[in-house]
């Protein structure tokens, strides 16, 4: 394309920059010293920090002489993060669920000072309510349910069966535990550098990335004319960025921990504006189902098409260039990105083309001799418009204080691994009391930990093998520690090294995604095999004992997921499917009573963009977003039929509750004549059949009938709307009801497109309903 920005050409024909620092131009000088740098491995710096954090938690654990010092460095070792708002956030969840750990372990303790198998049962108890909540929270904050739960086991069954010990061993853990954590935090206080930069980074990195995906998938659809790969292409990229945009709004919170005071409306911003472009991508989800039914044979039309395609390319840089500056110090406390009036100020042009677009859009599609298709195709892009508007106004402007809803997550599967984590401790309870194994506390301890870790996890088996992977190494590394080199260590300095470069070993497995998990339990396996003690070394049957009850342990763990309640992919994607369109029946039935279900009136905003679309807009689209996170993390986005299939039905839904919001909203508050008011209401309700019929299906005898009454009531419609218009000297108004009647026809098209995805009653083709 003409407009385009190509990056500069790679090969021989681009000069080279000499040594020395000489500079060159289109490329930075060389800084001598990188010419002696060594190539390091992937992860090298960020775990020897955490190398250096562990063994400063050691050094100052063993002068404690408390019980298990080795609970101080594999606590930093697992809290370790790779930035700062992660560590941080890590450490504070970590810091409460221990402490609710070791109230939950006091508490049962003295309850069943001497009832065995009832402690078991009060245990499972709180394993349970630990592991459901932490299943319905995301993440650290799921981390720090998980964590109460298994502390509380760790603790009671590092007591048992001398119950007197639990208030000294408590202490002890937590001591070291905490100790572990601040060790981590000064650590990486030292090494961070700047967060704040770093944060903007990271966080303009984001937008950038979501806001050049938007404009791709509408440039393609622009200049694809005929090209139905180039529609195609397009669905399947906006398909792919919405699952880079829901891990991008996980890391939100961090990025605003690491902000500052001001971080959290800042995130919250990004995040509305992430909301804004997700609404974008299913809107040119609807534009490109009307493009493959568009002749694209009108001069006018294609013409604004090729003015879009130059705008989107001029847009896409401007964000891009103010994006990337970092904030001056002066206004890093203040509410904005970089700063907010030199940004709002740059931007200020590229707004008035935006709205000017929207009005060629819109007017082409009231008044230029264009088909029907066509003009619902302007409109769509009318939308997109919107969507685009609202972006730049949450990255540059005031910040509109919207309440961020808490994400969607799937009750039954929260529940179902509650219960195997305490179906765990009855089972590993069981065989413990039958061998009347020494390491039978241990192995209680250590395979309830991976259940209560995993389960409300995405991917829980493969990361429960990851688990054992790490433990078989870490057994295999602490062998070598026992019985060669401890023996021979006397003081803090060489037991420092040792461990050091043990640690150093699991670089590359911490930072590679794959064996993320194997190395993380690396680490906090290697210090518990060890033995490390203040006043005595571990014989090589203590270590044989230990290790082969922390394989066991392992094992136990990945045998309990396959065999207690194994996840199933179709099933969870009923069950959010079935949650998607009971929200948007409950939407319909909202606007049917205003206030609908209990809740309060929606909030007016007096913000130039939301009062064409109102907040409720965006708790609608992160409650959609939500159920996809819950598939796309736990199934391959690319490839897998299903979640390709529940993805497309999820924009397209997006889409249609996104219409109805705003078609109810112009019945309701656009001041419309009572007659056309009535025929609008009359046609929606037409429109949502399905919804009305929720949770059971709509008969299939009634589908043609309730089609036919539609177009009827339409047609009356349509041809009022015409005689109103046609005489009304109110601009507004005509504006606002051909816009009413445009997303009347937008809404048929999608729920025709989608009819399998919103039939509640029905599962996919790749589906299986039912529990599980």
């Amino acid at each position: 394309m003409a407009n385009r920005q190509t990056s500069p050409p790679t090969g021989p024909e681009q000069p080279q920059a000499p040594l020395g620092g000489v500079k060159v131009p289109g490329r930075p000088p060389l800084p001598w010293w990188r010419l002696y740098r060594p190539a390091l491995p992937p992860g090298f710096l960020f775990t020897l920090r955490t190398t250096v954090a562990c063994l400063l938690a050691l050094g100052l654990a063993l002068p404690m002489e408390l019980d298990s010092p080795a609970w101080a460095p594999l606590t930093a070792w697992v809290v370790a993060q790779d930035t700062s708002g992660r560590s941080l956030s890590k450490a504070y969840w970590r810091t409460l669920g221990t402490l609710a750990g070791l109230t939950a372990a006091l508490t049962l303790a003295a309850i069943f000072p001497q009832g065995f198998w009832l402690f078991y049962l009060g245990l499972g108890g709180w394993v349970i309510v630990c592991v459901t909540l932490a299943g319905l929270e995301v993440s650290f904050r799921s981390y720090g349910w998980a964590l109460a739960g298994f502390t509380c086991v760790i603790i009671t069954m590092s007591a048992a069966p001398n119950a007197g010990n639990v208030f000294n061993i408590a202490v002890a853990r937590t001591s070291y535990i905490l100790l572990g954590i601040g060790c981590e935090m000064a650590v990486e206080a030292v090494f961070s550098g700047d967060p704040v930069l770093k944060a903007h980074k990271r966080l303009a990195a984001g937008l950038q990335r979501a806001t050049t995906s938007v404009c791709s998938v509408l440039r393609q659809l622009a200049e694809g004319v005929d090209s139905p790969d180039s529609i195609g292409a397009a669905t399947t990229l906006a398909e792919q960025e919405i699952a880079r945009m829901l891990v991008f709004q996980e890391d939100l919170e961090f990025i605003a921990i690491e902000l500052g005071p001001d971080g959290r409306a800042m995130a919250e911003r990004a995040q509305l504006a992430l909301g804004a472009l997700a609404a974008a991508l299913s809107h040119l989800l609807g534009a490109s189902i009307i493009r493959n039914a568009t002749p694209h044979d009108n001069a006018a039309h294609k013409a604004f098409l090729a003015e879009l395609d130059a705008f989107t390319n001029r847009y896409e840089q401007t964000m891009h260039v103010w994006s990337a500056q970092p904030p001056p110090k002066a206004a890093r406390a203040k509410n904005g990105l970089p700063a907010s009036q030199a940004v709002a100020a740059d931007l200020a042009p590229l707004l008035q083309k935006l709205d000017g677009l929207r009005g060629v859009s819109q007017g082409l599609a009231r008044e230029a001799p264009l088909s029907a298709p066509e003009k619902l195709h302007l409109f769509t892009l009318a939308e997109v418009l919107d969507d685009l508007a609202i972006a730049a106004h949450e990255m540059a402007g005031p910040s509109l204080a919207l309440p961020v809803p808490h994400p969607w997550c799937d009750r039954q599967l929260a529940l179902l691994g509650g219960v195997r984590s305490a179906l765990c401790i009855v089972v590993t309870g069981f065989i413990a009391e039958v061998t009347a194994w020494s390491e039978g506390m241990s192995f209680i301890a250590y395979a309830t930990v991976v259940c209560c870790v995993y389960s409300p996890r995405a991917n829980a088996e493969g990361a429960a093998m990851g688990w054992l992977k790490g433990t078989l190494c870490a057994a295999a590394m602490a062998w070598f520690l026992v019985t060669v080199m401890i023996p021979t260590i006397k003081t803090y300095e060489p037991l420092a090294l040792v461990f050091g470069l043990a640690l150093m070993t699991a670089c590359k497995a911490r930072a590679t995604p794959s064996t993320m998990y194997a190395g993380i339990i690396y680490g906090f396996m290697l210090f518990l095999m060890s033995g490390l003690s203040n006043h005595h070394d571990m014989d090589e049957l203590s270590y044989y004992n230990r290790a082969l009850c922390m394989c066991l342990s392992a094992t136990t763990a990945v045998l309990m997921f396959k065999l207690f309640f194994p996840f199933n992919l179709g099933k969870l994607a009923f069950r959010a499917r079935r949650s998607l369109l009971h929200d948007l029946a409950g939407l319909w039935q909202e606007f049917r009573t205003q206030t609908g279900r209990g809740r309060a009136p929606l909030r007016q905003v007096n913000h130039p963009v939301c009062l064409r679309t109102g907040p409720h807009s965006y708790e609608w689209i992160n409650h959609s977003l939500a159920r996809f996170a819950q598939i796309a993390t736990r199934g391959p986005v690319e490839g897998d039929p299903l979640v390709r299939k529940w993805l497309a039905g999820l924009l397209g839904t997006l889409s249609l509750g996104l219409n109805v919001i705003r078609c109810e909203r112009f019945i309701h508050e656009g001041g419309f004549p009572q007659l056309l008011r009535q025929q609008f209401q009359s046609c929606l309700d037409l429109l949502m059949p399905r919804a009305a019929h929720f949770p059971s299906a709509l008969p299939k005898a009634r589908e043609g009938e309730i089609r036919e009454r539609f177009e009827t009531a339409l047609s009356a419609l349509d041809s009022n709307v015409r005689q109103f218009t046609a005489t009304s000297q109110a601009p507004l108004l005509n504006q606002k009801l051909t816009e009413a009647l445009f997303c009347l026809l937008l809404i048929a098209a999608l729920e025709e497109r989608y009819c399998d995805f919103l039939n509640p009653s029905q599962a996919m083709a790749t589906e299986a309903p039912g529990p599980g």
